[in-house]
């Protein structure tokens, strides 16, 4: 006798074979996964399912292996483990966006994508009714470790939020949505950030208010002020103030402003997050504080000027507040932000961090397209970006760049440019996985035999015979050291 996970008592008998458990479920589900419990590596890749049977979902493919197939050993388990969770996969594929590899410059329309199709995607986040459970058991889900344990998710996109958009028009704030591509619980930029523009007219006034920790505004044009419950800042051109969990609204006047008749502000803040947690904040984690645009320029020269900086390829200024000064020294404790300079005729080498990156073009000098950003997945043997996506710098404008991708600047022109990412670094540094890399060091480390977790493949044939050369001299010295694995 043996012992069903139900807890059910089964006699001892003949498993059918793997094409009699094929055709049951053929039959049960309409679904024909060439291959995938036969094992012998035919197209299993591509699943068809019959035209004349309804979709089939994970759950009722699980308790159909559960009650009508008998007890298998755990091999055949496993196989039909993972069948479950490939149907539901495929379900899922044809709602996945598109990526293409080409250009994406920064135009009028409200926003340009350069990996994801919108007209492809705008159906693909439609809710799915499924029954609420009516038992805890019946809310729990069991699935194969290879097939699961790295779903497959929405890929965060480049995409440009181009700087005409605040340029003209009433005073309103014109969100930065990506939801519809990331399948945000509410509307986002990143998983954890909304972004967006507020055009202010000079002499009119605007609210905002967002359920969220930390809420940053930067000043694109204009001058004025912000009031709320923390009291009033005065801002111009330049600045960047941060703001904690707000119960009220934020009042924004504009008094003045040197083009396009009014004030424009870059408005980020953490309510994505707090929506995917299904929280609300109760806590004040900072006080507010405000960065003018004349210190900031003014500890970037401080830098400039000192020891060892007069060949540095990177001159930039971290942004932090009193209350992660002894932790993150991040802007605040989920949000970070750098105010970097790019020299003229500089080129800023390929760094990744797992953070997403929402870029603020401050200053991209003239002509257009001489200041630019290339990024892309790997890297090659000389440590450049492999198929990089170009992104062309406007003053004002914004660009998203996705986690884990290496990403170089380029400045062509003859004049300094900036460039203000904010992310959500500050969270990724508190966990300790934020995983800054930069190219050169990377290059050095695969040069020498060693990957350090690296998330791209090896695929030059130099780095090859570099780590065969390695684990050969290691294969060599084991025959000298005791093994100490056990087995495991």
């Amino acid at each position: 006798m043996s012992i069903s996970p139900t807890g059910r008592s089964n006699p001892e008998r003949h498993h059918p074979t793997d094409e009699q458990r094929l055709a049951s479920l053929q039959s049960e589900f309409g679904v024909s996964p060439p291959g995938s419990l036969r094992g012998d590596g035919s197209d299993d890749d591509i699943m068809q399912p019959l035209p004349q049977r309804p979709s089939t979902t994970l759950l009722q493919v699980q308790d159909a292996l559960r009650d009508a197939l008998p007890e298998s050993p755990d091999m055949i388990r496993a196989r039909h483990d993972a069948l479950a969770a490939k149907i539901r996969l495929d379900q899922l594929s044809e709602r996945r966006p598109r990526c293409v590899s080409h250009s994406s410059a920064m135009d009028d329309s409200s926003h340009s994508c350069a990996q994801v199709s919108m007209d492809e995607s705008r159906t693909r986040f439609d809710k799915v009714q499924e029954e609420e459970p009516d038992s805890w058991e019946g809310a729990a889900r069991i699935y194969e470790y290879g097939s699961a344990a790295n779903p497959e998710l929405p890929k965060v996109p480049v995409v440009v939020h181009p700087a005409s958009l605040h340029e003209s028009g009433a005073t309103r704030v014109i969100p930065f949505d990506l939801s519809e591509l990331l399948g945000g619980q509410g509307p986002c930029t990143s998983p954890n950030l909304m972004a967006s523009y507020i055009r202010i007219i000079t002499g009119e006034s605007i609210t905002t208010q967002a359920k969220a920790t930390s809420q940053a505004y930067y000043v694109i044009r204009g001058s004025g002020s912000t009031s709320s419950e923390h009291g009033v800042v005065k801002w111009a051109t330049g600045d960047l103030f941060v703001v904690p969990k707000t119960e009220g609204q934020l009042h924004h006047t504009c008094s003045a402003a040197e083009a396009h008749n009014g004030a424009a502000l870059y408005w980020i803040h953490d309510q994505p997050l707090l929506d995917y947690l299904g929280v609300k904040p109760d806590e004040v984690k900072f006080p507010p504080a405000l960065f003018t645009r004349s210190k900031l320029l003014e500890t970037v020269e401080e830098i400039r000027h000192g020891p060892g900086m007069e060949h540095a390829n990177r001159l930039g200024v971290l942004l932090g507040n009193a209350s992660t000064e002894k932790t993150t020294k991040t802007l605040t404790h989920v949000m970070w932000s750098l105010l970097n300079s790019i020299g003229p005729h500089t080129v800023q080498k390929p760094h990744r961090h797992n953070s997403v990156a929402l870029d603020m073009a401050v200053a991209a000098p003239w002509p257009h397209g001489k200041v630019y950003t290339l990024m892309g997945r790997e890297l090659d043997a000389n440590g450049n970006v492999v198929d990089p996506i170009r992104v062309d710098w406007a003053d004002g404008s914004v660009f998203v760049t996705p986690p884990g991708w290496w990403h170089s600047h380029h400045n062509e022109s003859d004049a300094t440019a900036w460039v203000l990412p904010i992310q959500d670094a500050g969270l990724y540094t508190h966990q300790r996985t934020l995983d800054i890399r930069f190219a050169d060091d990377e290059i050095a480390l695969h040069r020498e035999g060693r990957i350090r977790g690296t998330a791209f493949n090896i695929t030059n044939k130099q780095y090859l015979e570099v780590v065969s050369t390695h684990q050969a001299q290691l294969d060599a010295a084991d025959n000298d050291v005791p093994n100490f694995n056990y087995g495991l």
